[in-house]
Formats: structure tokens, sequence, C-alpha cells
């Protein structure tokens, strides 16, 4: 396994979260996973910061856990954005994005001329060039976003996790949030595993969805195998008119309230 989840079960005091959940990610390619609230989405992510550490089951990174890899050397290699973050109110972009470089810093040690590379890029990437002395706080929604996807490219992560990245963002933003993220997959090879919640921007940015549901993986495939009726029925308890959005060449979901005898 390149990357994934192994058998994770974890617990909040009494209360199962996940139930031996096991997921494989390929190299270089976005995999999104989806599910009602509250199903355990957010925890899983938690385990590879170990933020969350699981009662049984592992995190794997290239066949081996990743509790046998420093903590430093998982953040060379691993960049994790949560859906809650928090900054001083008065930093600027690019102090935000060099935070990004901590992996590679000795202490003691000033910003290197590679760090100083390794930022500028970052901004580049991410659309940010030029704006790295404006302050946090007067961003935009997506403005802002994309300063915390800068901070995590910044580390030259080869897998970036990412949890509700659109959450709070209107729709332009949301599209173009998404459109960066596909846009660095290209660029950097790099390996995406995110959390959505909207279906039809699930459909159209993933190459592969997970569904969790009920502490379990409850099936995996491509958008057109995932997105479709009764998956819909059976996890979110909805109707669905798909119809097939010919220029992305993926499914469209059309969600409709189901007659009540058939709800769950």
């Amino acid at each position: 396994m390149y990357f994934g989840f192994r058998d994770i079960c974890v617990s909040y005091g009494s209360r199962p979260i996940l139930d031996g959940v096991t997921m494989d990610f390929a190299r270089g390619s976005i995999t999104t996973i989806i599910g009602p609230n509250g199903c355990g989405k957010s925890t899983l992510l938690k385990t590879v910061s170990r933020t969350v550490v699981p009662a049984s089951g592992e995190v794997v990174l290239e066949d081996r856990p990743i509790t046998a890899y420093s903590v430093k050397a998982v953040a060379q290699r691993v960049a994790y954005l949560p859906q809650i973050r928090m900054s001083p109110r008065d930093i600027d972009i690019r102090t935000l994005v060099s935070y990004g470089r901590y992996p590679y810093r000795v202490p003691g040690r000033r910003q290197t001329k590679e760090d100083a590379e390794a930022i500028d890029r970052a901004l580049a990437l991410a659309g940010l060039e030029g704006m790295g002395s404006r302050l946090l706080n007067n961003l935009s929604g997506g403005e802002k976003q994309r300063a915390w996807i800068a901070m995590t490219i910044c580390q030259s992560p080869e897998i970036l996790l990412l949890d509700e990245p659109t959450t709070h963002l209107d729709i332009g933003y949301q599209l173009e949030v998404l459109e960066l993220v596909r846009d660095l997959r290209q660029k950097l090879g790099i390996t995406v595993v995110m959390v959505l919640h909207d279906m039809n921007f699930t459909a159209r940015y993933s190459d592969c969805i997970y569904v969790l549901k009920d502490r379990a993986v409850q099936c995996r495939g491509t958008p057109a195998e995932i997105i479709e009726p009764e998956t819909m029925r059976r996890i979110f308890s909805i109707g669905a008119r798909i119809l097939v959005d010919e220029k992305n060449g993926c499914p469209l979901l059309i969600p409709e309230k189901l007659p009540a005898d058939e709800t769950q």
C-alpha cells in the first residue's frame, strides 16, 4: 500500500466512531471521502496527523505504519489542512506560507535561500504572487483558503489531505479552490485526499470516491459508480436523478425528496 488506512478503529470514550476502516489511495490520484455528517470523516484524517490515536489499526505510508516515521519525516511528505484553523489576525500571507517550511528548518538557523524559494513557488502556484504582504484578515474567503493551501504546498508534500476545503465559501470560491487543487495535482503530481459534501463537485474533481457511514466503508468506486440513485438513497436517504455532464465527463446529481415509505 502506497498510502492509506488499514483496519482503523477509533472511539471517543465508550462511543465507537470508526470500526475497521480500510482505504487505499493510489499515487497521484484525487480521492474524495463522502458520507453523512458525524460519520467520522474528519476523525479519520486526524489519525494521520496523530491528533487522534486509533485504538487499533494503522495509517500506512509505503507499506509501513506511519508511526515508524518521525513526525518531521511525515511532515516533509504529508501535508494536512484541517477544517478549523487558527492564526493571528495581523499575520500576512507570506508569513503564513513560511510556516510550511518548519519540517525542514534547523533550530537556531534563519530562513535559508531554499526556504525563500519554496515560499515564492508556493505563492505562485496558489495564484498569490505579489500578494505576500497582504494581511490574512483582509482577504476574501477564496484568497484566504488559497493562502492556507499555499502553506501546505510550501511543505513540498507528496500527499495533501484537505478536510472540507470549500466550507463557508460561496460557489464561486468553491470552484476556484477545487480548480486549484486539481491544478496542483497536475503540476506537482501529488496525491490528494479530501473530504467534501457537495456531490457534484465530488463527481467532477475525483478519480475515486470512498463512502463512509455507520463507522465503516460502505463502498468505493469511480464517480459514475458512486453518484447513482441507489447509493444516494442508501447513504443519504435522498432520491437522485442522474444526468451526464458531457463537458466534464462525470455524473450530475439532481437531488429529490424520497417518498415517506422509502426513507430510512
